[in-house]
């Protein structure tokens, strides 16, 4: 016997009628997670994002691409790596969420305590606003046509559903990052600067106090992708 959708629980606490329903209501909700009411405060994270890009790095970004160009970074790669900034492992990061951790655990000295918080970023894919997305690369300083191009390929995205067996709705996106797409892991890392420049803000206003744990070391007030 296959899997088969009977009735489900619709938001308001009642029970779908029959199966047409059924797929009425899974259609809306991938509506819902997909849609979006016009974004608040994007301005506030972009003043606080410098330009990174320079007219030379644009230049190279949208010259044709070359088959050495490809090739050459690909197989000098090893088979078991991934790439990453020279000279560091990606166990850094959490040896630094250790260590911060035991500090605050073995901190004796001083009448003012620490806390920190893990947050659990809960479908973040699917709730990456495009509008934010442009105005932030456009902001790093990525050229206008650049940004056209990653754009189109965000954007040139459709869903619909399958509700036992019988495909049900069109979806048109508005806001998400494609699973499995190549390109989404590097455009969510750089929605996450915009998510450090809020960190960076609540610290300068005095809503948020940094971490130091030792003396001359840096000061820390976040820390991404860490277990």
């Amino acid at each position: 016997m296959s899997n088969r959708i009977g009735l489900i629980q619709k938001r308001d606490g009642d029970w779908c009628k029959d199966v047409e329903e059924t797929g009425v209501e899974i259609i809306q909700y991938f509506k819902d997670i997909f849609t979006f009411e016009e974004p608040q405060g994007i301005d506030d994270i972009l003043n606080d994002i410098p330009q990174s890009i320079t007219n030379v790095k644009n230049k190279q970004l949208t010259s044709p691409v070359t088959e050495q160009e490809v090739h050459r970074p690909v197989f000098s790669m090893h088979p078991s790596k991934s790439p990453g900034p020279n000279g560091k492992q990606i166990l850094d990061n959490v040896l630094v969420a250790h260590e911060c951790n035991h500090f605050l655990n073995n901190k004796r000295s001083g009448k003012k305590g620490y806390v920190a918080i893990k947050l659990d970023i809960f479908k973040a894919y699917d709730r990456i606003e495009w509008t934010f997305l442009e105005k932030l690369i456009l902001k790093i300083g990525f050229c206008q046509q650049w940004v056209g191009w990653i754009m189109e390929c965000v954007s040139s995205v459709s869903y619909s559903v399958n509700s036992n067996r019988e495909k049900k709705g069109f979806i048109k996106p508005i806001r998400g990052l494609r699973q499995g797409d190549l390109l989404s892991p590097f455009l969510f890392l750089i929605c996450a600067e915009g998510f450090s420049a809020l960190f960076n803000q609540a610290v300068r206003q005095g809503k948020l106090t940094d971490l130091q744990i030792s003396y001359g070391g840096p000061r820390l007030s976040h820390l991404f992708f860490c277990r």
